[in-house]
């Protein structure tokens, strides 16, 4: 698998509609999860303009990107050269590694 500060490539639908469908280039699968979240922090705040703090669960947000009609992550591998595709699940599992990491360091 190709390393943390390898290029990253999230392609997303974000509805039924095939002209919903776009990208977003990251350069690190850290920033490509903290750009998810801010997918999702985006929503909320459209849907709750009114919240000045946005607080979340982590099952929220994966219950978000699994309602997401396509979720894909491509990420460099420069051993082989080339770009390795990675599912939703493989991303959610890594968004709930991520979370918890962070959630951790917010303790100490």
């Amino acid at each position: 698998m190709a390393g943390s500060c390898s290029p990253v490539v999230v392609l997303v639908q974000w509805n039924t509609s095939k002209a919903s469908k776009t990208f977003f280039e990251y350069s690190s699968l850290e920033e490509a999860l903290l750009g998810i979240c801010s997918w999702y922090e985006n929503q909320l705040r459209q849907v709750r303009p009114h919240l000045t703090r946005i607080r979340y669960e982590a099952n929220e947000l994966l219950l978000f990107l699994q309602q997401l009609p396509q979720l894909q992550c491509l990420l460099y591998d420069s051993r082989e050269g080339k770009y390795v595709p990675y599912g939703k699940e493989w991303i959610k599992q890594r968004m709930l590694g991520f979370l918890t990491r962070k959630a951790n360091k917010s303790y100490y």
